[in-house]
């Protein structure tokens, strides 16, 4: 049963593709019971959360310094570092087996998440900067199986930067330079990021 009304949600609701919809979202995650719902105009923690970021803000701000800020605040004031793993994850969500999706909130208000709930919440936050004409270019959401797993994180595409914001490692790197190029190769593998820089190119 639970099964059919996952499905049914993910046909009512769109996934999650590279950036964030405007209409309510879904994204399915590792654990069998999680279907994330992100859908911000009905998510009064996520939008106390980004208020409580933009009032923080006092420009002139740099690219860099902007989405450092966001790393730290998110891995410190959204999120405890201490719960976000794998099995305190999974403990959670055993006692919401009876509902079809979980809103983003509901990490929130437990302080629980891993690299998929960071980014989503990442990618949005970006989203609106970019609104607000705090920040250039385009937001993408980037899911990726790496050696090791499946990992999660957000792309901001600029004219000079393709900076790789992973709250969840607490990095920060900018793909168009040499040194942040070979820095990803480490993190993500090269196949990843010569694929990333496709996209980089072909934008």
């Amino acid at each position: 049963m639970n099964l059919l009304l996952s499905l049914f949600f993910l046909f009512t609701f769109p996934e999650i593709e590279e950036t964030i919809p405007n209409s309510p979202c879904a994204y399915p995650g590792k654990h069998p019971r999680e279907v994330i719902l992100f859908d911000p105009p009905n998510s009064p923690l996520l939008q106390a959360a980004k208020n409580q970021f933009f009032e923080k803000l006092s420009p002139p701000f740099s690219e860099a310094e902007i989405l450092v800020s966001l790393i730290d605040f998110i891995r410190g004031e959204i999120f405890d570092l201490t719960k976000s793993e794998t099995t305190k994850l999974r403990n959670l969500l055993g006692d919401t087996s009876n509902q079809p999706e979980i809103p983003i909130d509901f990490f929130i208000e437990h302080r629980i998440g891993v690299c998929r709930h960071m980014a989503l919440i990442t990618t949005y936050f970006v989203d609106q900067l970019i609104k607000e004409n705090m920040l250039p270019g385009e937001a993408f959401f980037i899911r990726e199986n790496l050696p090791y797993g499946r990992h999660a994180w957000t792309l901001l595409l600029t004219e000079s930067g393709a900076w790789h914001i992973d709250a969840y490692w607490g990095s920060l790197e900018n793909g168009k330079t040499d040194a942040g190029f070979l820095n990803l190769c480490k993190k993500y593998g090269k196949r990843i990021m010569d694929t990333q820089k496709l996209r980089w190119n072909h934008d």
